[in-house]
């Protein structure tokens, strides 16, 4: 997937954050981004999978232009963001944690990313409902 930003401008309220941010990531590129703190690292990762307001411009996830699209969808396209250090899923393993990841990916593409004896976890199972109620609770 192609993720971009085209005169991207990004805040909170009145207070803009990023202003007019223009940026492309290819297919399997890695990419790292940098700064002080308050500089606007998480605003911009939280506008791009949609939970930050557009101010103005664009985002383009494959090709497609997805500003308005909400979260779920934007998820469904492949986009996640997963912050350091909050200890959401502490007590699950690591598959059970790629699991809840990849949730609402469909099943050959779930299965694809974990090799072929991944399977449901219950627990996973239970840690996505509980992360899907949070989120419609926002």
């Amino acid at each position: 997937m192609v993720v971009a930003t085209e005169a991207l401008s990004v805040g909170y309220g009145s207070y803009i954050v990023l202003s007019d941010v223009n940026a492309h990531v290819a297919a399997g590129e890695i990419v790292t981004l940098v700064g002080l703190n308050g500089a606007g690292k998480s605003t911009l990762l939280k506008t791009l999978i949609g939970t930050n307001p557009v101010l103005a411009g664009r985002i383009i996830l494959g090709g497609k232009d997805a500003t308005k699209w909400p979260a779920h969808r934007r998820v469904a396209a492949g986009v996640g963001f997963s912050p350091e250090g909050r200890r959401v899923f502490v007590n699950m393993s690591v598959e059970a944690n790629l699991l809840v990841g990849a949730a609402s990916l469909p099943q050959s593409r779930e299965r694809r990313g974990l090799g072929p004896g991944a399977r449901p976890v219950p627990r996973a199972a239970r840690a996505t409902r509980a992360a899907r109620r949070h989120s419609v609770r926002r």
